[in-house]
């Protein structure tokens, strides 16, 4: 069996509903076209958030990708599609304007920046905002790694290895 991207992808979109600059690009452009380049934006979103998945647990799925079908070789859970999707890959897209805040605030001078209405409190409350996602992300990542996948009960450690709660 295996898993269509687009489930993935439809996480994300879940958890972005009321974010109305993401699908904000020109004017001349069709729907399907939106929607295709908000599709590729995603999945790059989404191939991020696996290599953080990957580099914070050891996974049991190798998460190859059939580019032809749009499909992962495996089948993921609802847990592994909204971890990735809604969380990790969410996760990822706030990232981004984490660097182009940086950005920006060196293009302001000082004058500039008291000009604006309280710049350092809305810097100070969005990084907050991130850090808080991160933290969160780092929780459901343990959890997930802590689980076996299909059963989703918790995995212990005994005398003989490797075990499971009943």
């Amino acid at each position: 069996m295996a898993t269509d991207r687009e489930l993935v992808r439809q996480a994300f979109y879940d958890r972005i509903e009321s974010d109305d600059a993401f699908f904000q690009y020109f004017a001349e452009a069709t729907d399907d076209e939106i929607q295709a380049i908000a599709d590729e934006r995603v999945n790059t979103y989404i191939s991020e958030a696996i290599t953080l998945l990957k580099r914070k647990c050891e996974v049991e799925l190798d998460f190859t990708l059939d580019t032809e079908s749009d499909e992962f070789d495996e089948d993921f859970t609802d847990e592994e599609i909204q971890l990735i999707g809604g969380d990790l890959a969410f996760e990822v897209y706030i990232g981004r304007d984490v660097a182009k805040m940086r950005t920006r605030i060196n293009t302001f001078t000082s004058s500039d920046l008291k000009a604006l209405h309280s710049p350092a409190n809305e810097r100070n409350s969005f990084m907050a905002m991130y850090k808080q996602l991160q933290q969160d992300n780092i929780a459901k990542i343990a959890d997930y790694a802590a689980r076996d996948r299909l059963t989703g009960k918790f995995k212990s450690v005994n005398t003989d290895g490797v075990g499971y709660d009943t």
